[in-house]
């Protein structure tokens, strides 16, 4: 499973806007191959448990998207640059402007200015409405620095994305199971990876993988010793 356009490599904000990369819709469901695993780990059977189950991993993967999304979430220097590079542009052409001689070509270009943004290209004649380019460069400058003197949202520090997936596996492995699952986080070479020896931290770990194809089984491992945690170790004792 993978959220359409969102940047995967941490701080690659490349194509990071504040808009349009998170949308419940384009998190893909669970493959019925997968969904078989994850009942088959819960030992799961009947319509109404099956439905259960299928919701409840749903809204697990929505909600880890929607955390990661956070995570992903540019610095304070990323917003400040982005407004930086666009406020020294203004000033140069500004400046251009400014330093230009009345010459027949500048009288030309303002003309073909007016005429096609009714702008006309210095100050405005008295009961013209429309502001001169000179003036709209003069506003866009002056709102570069009310968004340089606002301080930008850092993303979250924390991967708290892959640890509140993980905590609603455990959950969803206590409801059904029956039992709190085990801290044993030993592994054992699989079939093209590594992989818990024990079924519990399997199942979170093959469940977090069809979610976000690109975590890791160290990731998972952190996660679960951070929601299980050292008091509340329970050593599993069958595979």
């Amino acid at each position: 499973m993978k959220l359409s356009r969102f940047p995967s490599n941490r701080p690659n904000y490349g194509q990071w806007v504040p808009w349009g990369l998170y949308d419940h819709r384009t998190v893909s469901h669970l493959s019925g191959d997968q969904l078989q695993m994850a009942l088959g780990a819960l030992k799961v059977r009947g319509n109404k448990k099956t439905a259960i189950v299928r919701d409840r991993l749903r809204k697990i993967a929505l909600t880890y998207w929607a955390l990661k999304r956070d995570f992903d979430r540019p610095n304070q220097k990323w917003y400040r640059d982005q407004i930086k590079s666009i406020r020294r542009a203004t000033d140069t052409l500004s400046g251009l402007l400014h330093e230009l001689s009345p010459t027949t070509a500048l009288s030309f270009l303002s003309v073909r200015m007016k005429m096609r943004t009714e702008h006309p290209l210095f100050s405005a004649q008295v009961g013209q409405s429309n502001m001169s380019l000179a003036q709209l460069l003069q506003g866009l400058g002056n709102a570069c620095d009310d968004c340089l003197r606002v301080k930008g949202t850092a993303g979250a520090k924390k991967r708290s994305h892959t640890e509140r997936a993980t905590r609603d596996l455990v959950e969803l492995w206590r409801d059904f199971v029956g039992s709190e699952m085990g801290l044993s986080l030993g592994t054992a070479p699989g079939q093209s990876e590594k992989e818990f020896i024990y079924r519990g931290p399997q199942f979170v770990y093959t469940t977090l993988k069809a979610i976000d194809s690109e975590i890791s089984l160290t990731e998972v491992s952190t996660a679960l010793r951070r929601v299980l945690g050292k008091r509340n170790v329970v050593k599993s004792t069958t595979p």
